[in-house]
């Protein structure tokens, strides 16, 4: 069987649109063109790529198989007419990156001068994920670089080390006095909590610890980035567990600081990528300048 790229991309249209007619928009062809060419290549493959529901038409699973193989060769091209086009013209190319917000302040903002200027032609699409989507990204071919927090699993992505970090507790001066220099998590627990949005894997850690201790977090406000949560905690909303590096950005007349008097406190930060040996010029750039920035 022989699928050229255009089919490729026409099926991956009619998997993410789910429905024929969307598709069609997407690839600028007729309904009647996307149905024929879909099956052509289910004629070649022996057994149907797609089947119908109420909520629009699904891949079934040998889909999902040419799906897998679909997005990375269709992810290669697009690598491929990237490196080329630095050779035959001088139009800008962009690099996809998912990061989480406490390493955009803490490492992008230090590679990004670097970055642009070693690569002016270059445009970063930049995406604020939680680590479990920034994994998901990568593994999809979404992004080509994500940057995650610790607690989760990366599947088979290359793992690179960025940062070293270490968890602790954010108070406003209402609560220090209570809480005093060093804490541990279960007098902490008695506390209201400032946590982050439901999906965040290091407040599912938390959590996990707690449940270990026989008792449960008691969430005064969520949001879904640290410094929302940091800024709670300047305003003596609740107590906040948040990376040092986060941390330090408030003078102690501010907020306080309550070491965690625990042993699982490490918070490391890491680059993920499918294989880095297979990043284009542009992106493999970008990682070396992350790593340049967090060491």
């Amino acid at each position: 069987m022989r699928f050229d790229v255009s089919d490729l991309r026409i099926f991956k249209a009619v998997v993410d649109s789910v429905s024929m007619t969307k598709a069609a928009t997407r690839v600028h062809l007729t309904v009647a063109s996307v149905s024929e060419r879909i099956r052509q290549m289910e004629d070649q493959v022996g057994v149907p790529l797609f089947s119908r529901t109420r909520s629009g038409v699904v891949p079934t699973e040998a889909g999902r198989v040419l799906l897998h193989h679909a997005v990375k060769v269709l992810k290669q091209v697009d690598f491929m007419n990237e490196d080329l086009v630095n050779f035959t013209s001088r139009l800008r190319t962009n690099v996809r990156l998912y990061t989480t917000t406490y390493a955009v302040s803490e490492i992008l903002q230090n590679a990004a001068p670097a970055f642009f200027s070693d690569n002016p032609n270059s445009d970063l699409i930049i995406e604020e994920q939680h680590s479990e989507d920034i994994v998901f990204a990568v593994t999809s071919g979404a992004a080509e670089i994500g940057i995650i927090g610790d607690f989760v699993e990366t599947g088979a992505l290359e793992v690179i080390p960025l940062l070293q970090d270490t968890l602790v507790a954010l108070c406003g001066p209402q609560f220090a006095d209570a809480l005093g220099t060093r804490s541990t998590f279960a007098d902490l627990l008695s506390f209201d909590f400032l946590g982050l949005g439901p999906g965040s894997r290091l407040q599912e850690q938390l959590e996990a610890r707690a449940r270990e201790l026989g008792a449960s977090m008691r969430y005064r406000a969520r949001a879904r980035n640290l410094d929302a949560i940091c800024g709670l905690a300047f305003n003596n909303v609740g107590v906040a567990i948040v990376p040092r590096r986060v941390a330090l950005r408030f003078s102690p007349e501010q907020c306080r600081i309550i070491e965690l008097a625990e042993d699982w406190v490490g918070y490391d930060t890491a680059a993920v990528v499918q294989r880095r040996v297979d990043l284009p010029n542009t992106a493999a750039s970008l990682l070396d300048c992350l790593i340049a920035a967090a060491h």
